[in-house]
Order: C-alpha cells, then structure tokens, then sequence
C-alpha cells in the first residue's frame, strides 16, 4: 500500500471536499454529542464556527471565593464554588512534604462516602526523591500521592503511594481501582525512565516498570472497560523530517492488549503486546503518513501497526517504538497529550496539544493550538472533533494548547489548557460545544501577596513553599469528575494546588444523565 501523506496530495483535501466524501459517510455511523457536532458541521459545510471560542451555557465568569482560604483563587461561572486543599510544602500525613508539579489525576474509589484521588507530580529529571524508602530510582524525584476527600471537600488524608519516579504527566484509571502513572521523560538515572507505573491507593514497595507497554514520552492513558485494551499517547516534541519542513513533533498513538486482559492489580506484569495506529483515507485506503494539522472533522480509517521492541531505547530524538511504528506506516502526530474514556460513546478522546494548521499559534510556524481526537475501537475509525484556529480568528480564539483532557459522566469533553497565553488571557479550563466551537469554564486567577499568608497559614499551608507570584500563566491539570457528576476535581500545575468544584452542571454539557465512570 502505497505510504502518503493525502492532505498534501489532495490540496489538504481541500478539507471541504474530504468532509463531502468519506468523513460524511463515516459521520453518519457516529451516536450521541459526537454525532451532532458532525452532522451540523458537515451541513453548514464545515462553517466558520468550527475551531473558534462560543458563547459558555454556564454563562460569564468572575472571580469567586475559595471557601477553605477565602481568597480569589478561580474565576467561574455563577452558582459554582470550590474549596483548595493540598497545596505545594503542605506536610503529608505520612510525614513526607507536598512537593510542586501538580499534574494527571483520577478519582479511584468512592466508597463510604470519600473520594479517594491519585494525582501525579511532574518534576522532570533527576534529584531528590519525594519520599525516603521504597523508591524505583533513587534519584527520581517525581511520583504520586494518594487524598482521600469526605463528602467531596473535606481533605482527610494525603500521602505518597509512588516515589523515585520521574516527570510523572498523566495516566488513567484502571477498572480495579488503580492508576497508572506516565512518565514524560526518558531519563537514565540509576534506572532507566520512560514507563508507565501501577499505583496504588496503599503505598507501593516495589514500584514495577511495565516495559511492555513501552519506553517513550508516556502522557495518558485509558482503559476500554469492554475488552481490557489500554489506549496511550506520546507527548515527544522533538524535531525529526527533511530541513524546511514541519519538523516539531514525533508522537504516536498506541495500543496495549495486556496478556491477562481486565485482571486486577498487578496482572499488567504479565506483559502484552503494543501497537501503533494506522491512518487511511476513507476513499482510497491511501496511508496517511501525517495527522498533524488535520482538516476539521475529518475521519480516517484506522490499522494498527506491531512493536515488536517495545522497550527500545529512544535515539536521535526519538522513541525506539516510534521510530518502529514510523518505518511501518504508523501515523505522526505532533504532541500527544490527555487520554480519557468516554463512557457514552465508547470512545477514546485524546489531545494533540500542538496539532492544527501554521498560524494558529502567534509567530510559530512549527506549532498550532490544539487539536481533540476521538478513536472508535468497534468502527476503527479515527474522528477529528476539534482544531483551534487560534490566531487565524484571533477574536474568537478557539483554545491555546489544549493538554489534559476529562469528560464529564454525561459526555460533556472538558480541556486543560496549557498554552502561553496566546489568547491575552490566564489559562482556562474549556469545554466543547456541538456546533464545533470552544467555550470558557474557569480561569486561573492564582495572584499570591505577602497579605495573603495569614489566609494561607490558617488553613496549614506553608506561604514560604508557595510563594508569592502572579500564577495565572500556570496550567489546569488532573480534571476528573466523581461518577455522579456532581463534584470535579483539578489541579494547577503551580505553585501546585489541588480544587473541588460543584455547581449547577446541568445548565450545559457536563451535566445531564451520566454512565458513570464506564
């Protein structure tokens, strides 16, 4: 089959056309939200809205009160109100320090009223563990800790459960109630770098690289609760392609079929084989070699590509199993970001955080804003659902750099924006509206003086680890919502700060029926 990239040989299928084709047939197979952002895109032609900012059902935000510090800490919608809990340098209940990186998170278990979290902490490189014992390398300094929350604000425990890790992104849950943390960086410290770890709401002693799932820039992952396949992204932003061309950017997006598929913990020890994904034109099979500026709403054909040496070692800036994927017809994406499983479409949405077309992103011809996937494991197929157009309708700026990605029990896709302010604006949590656009739910308004240290230090948090700083350029992080929809849990990266939101949902696309967390 002959490998190309279609976008260049069909004028980037005119990306009206390539809508009018395939990707309406293909469209047409599509239920739920999904359904309707396609169907209404594809009448309207594609339309001018697609990629831009729209109007929030939740209404304009403002700044509102944090109920634990008192301080104006978000800005959201009217009728929402929140309460932060483990803060950077807070002191653990096990007795090891809170440190920064606030990063992926998930909520694990809900039983007897608590929701039990397990947030990662992104600290890239090598140093000091968090934690003293049970470390996988006694030089990584990332890892995750474990909080349990009473009726979803009272903070009542919080404790390492994973150390001597390193740059710990995201992960995702797991059906039995674990997580599985993704390191970012491929560091050699006295262990190698680059896995995915099990975590544990109990502290782990013996911290196990799964190696079959593959050594590379590990950002998310997401179970399909069905048949137990794992569903990651590569988040490598390195340079690779001919001089003069779009070179940033070799990502892939993977497969894991575990031997001991949906077991319980510890079974993904077992090992399993990994694979990389496929694209093809509709219409004609073609191989389409590069998916990082997608035309909007475009679908694609999926296969899926064997990595025989999952745990090569990276190499000229690349993944060893990327490097497999590529020479095998494997797809490129930019940089794979958030990985979450939607219980109401059975589908894997995922991020690429710098996909999209040249001049989205202001003075970068090597980078976007952002572009949301959504893989389909029964059609394999491959939907496009969102690319910002960012600069190119400055007015209506649809996301900057999109990176952790939740969605909601009802189907509602929530972003975590993790961009450069492009907008003029703090980073924003947004959610996806049917008619392609992007809208505005919260906005970092973390400003820390030396007035607020009382309000601080009331609550038992450390104002000198915090720090005083304008914090409102830091990214949201670890959005994750409780099964009944009712609370969300998220994260801003730094000074590191953990928030539960509720409110009235209902009034847009988080709320509404859920499925739960499957």
């Amino acid at each position: 089959m002959a490998r190309v990239d279609v976008r260049r040989e069909a004028g980037q299928f005119g990306r009206r056309e390539f809508l009018k084709g395939g990707a309406a047939v293909a469209a047409a197979s599509l239920t739920g939200p999904m359904a309707f952002l396609h169907t209404k895109a594809l009448a309207q032609g594609v339309g001018s809205l697609v990629g831009t900012r729209g109007i929030s059902p939740y209404g304009p935000i403002a700044p509102a009160k944090d109920h634990a510090t008192g301080l104006e800490l978000l800005m959201l919608p009217q009728g929402f109100q929140y309460w932060s809990m483990s803060w950077r340098g807070d002191r653990l209940d096990d007795g090891n320090i809170c440190i920064s990186g606030h990063d992926g998170m998930a909520i694990v278990d809900e039983s007897r009223g608590i929701f039990t979290l397990i947030r990662n902490h992104e600290v890239f490189g090598l140093g000091t563990p968090i934690a003293p014992d049970f470390n996988y390398d006694s030089r990584g300094p990332s890892g995750t800790t474990v909080l349990q929350v009473r009726g979803g604000n009272n903070l009542i425990d919080a404790r390492v459960s994973i150390s001597g890790t390193s740059s710990n992104c995201a992960g995702g849950r797991t059906p039995w109630g674990t997580w599985l943390t993704c390191e970012e960086g491929t560091d050699q410290g006295n262990q190698p770098h680059g896995y995915v770890f099990e975590s544990t709401p109990s502290r782990v002693t013996n911290p196990t690289a799964l190696t079959a799932m593959g050594r590379f820039s590990h950002e998310a992952i997401a179970f399909d609760p069905r048949d137990g396949k794992i569903y990651e992204t590569e988040d490598n932003s390195s340079s690779s392609g001919p001089a003069g061309t779009r070179r940033r950017g070799s990502s892939g997006f993977y497969r894991f079929s575990p031997n001991v598929p949906l077991g319980a913990q510890g079974s993904l020890t077992f090992g399993g084989q990994l694979q990389m994904l496929q694209a093809l034109h509709p219409d004609t099979g073609a191989i389409v070699a590069d998916l990082r500026d997608p035309a909007p709403l475009s679908v694609y054909d999926v296969k899926w590509v064997p990595i025989t040496s999952p745990n090569a070692a990276p190499s000229g800036g690349v993944s060893g199993p990327y490097s497999e994927g590529i020479s095998k017809g494997a797809a490129r994406f930019q940089r794979l970001e958030g990985c979450w499983w939607d219980p109401t479409t059975n589908r894997v949405v995922f991020i690429d955080t710098e996909g999209g077309p040249a001049g989205a992103a202001p003075g970068r011809v090597d980078r976007a804003e952002g572009a949301v996937w959504a893989y389909d494991p029964v059609q394999e197929k491959l939907f496009n659902l969102f690319v910002s157009q960012g600069a190119l309708a400055p007015a209506a700026y649809g996301a900057d750099n999109p990176d952790n990605v939740s969605v909601s029990p009802s189907g509602g896709i929530m972003l975590c924006e993790d961009g450069d302010q492009s907008d003029g604006n703090p980073l924003s949590l947004l959610g996806l509206l049917p008619n392609g656009q992007s809208f505005e739910f919260a906005r970092n308004n973390i400003i820390i003086t030396p007035g607020d240290a009382d309000a601080l230090a009331k609550e038992g948090h450390d104002p000198a680890a915090i720090g005083t700083d304008n914090f409102t350029d830091n990214e949201f992080a670890g959005a994750t919502f409780s099964s009944n929809g009712q609370w969300l849990f998220v994260n801003i990266q730094t000074p590191g700060v953990t928030f539960a939101i509720t409110g009235p949902w209902g009034k847009g696309v988080f709320g509404g029926p859920g499925h739960g967390w499957w």
